[in-house]
């Protein structure tokens, strides 16, 4: 649950950022997230109420509602906002970029891969 609640603020955010950065329109993100808090509250009797899920039911329902958001929203800047386009020519791999990101990358990982290891073993 914890990692979907992470990619959905992420998918949201940069989203909503690149659209205040495009127009300076505060309203559309705003209208996206009434009608989360709508879905939140009526997932959230559903969950509760009928299916008697408690806690997981409320956290099952704000992720959801939050899903819902961000996936609409994205919809949204892909038909309203050109910077979020991909043309064709942008399609290709091109070989120095992904060598960059992979001499980037793989330090990064192992570090974490080090420290997600040691962690384990601390707490053993």
């Amino acid at each position: 649950m914890l990692i979907l609640q992470h990619i959905k603020y992420t998918i949201f955010n940069i989203l909503c950022q690149g659209k205040k950065a495009y127009k300076k329109a505060y309203k559309t993100p705003l209208i996206f997230m009434v009608v989360s808090c709508f879905i939140n509250i009526a997932l959230d009797l559903l969950f509760v109420l009928v299916f008697n899920w408690s806690v997981f039911g409320v956290a099952f329902a704000t992720v959801i509602a939050q899903l819902v958001a961000a996936i609409g929203a994205f919809i949204y800047a892909l038909y309203k906002i050109p910077y979020f386009r991909i043309k064709k020519e942008n399609r290709r791999v091109e070989r120095d970029i992904v060598l960059k990101c992979f001499t980037l990358g793989v330090p990064i990982a192992m570090q974490n891969s080090l420290i997600a290891i040691s962690c384990i073993f601390l707490q053993k």
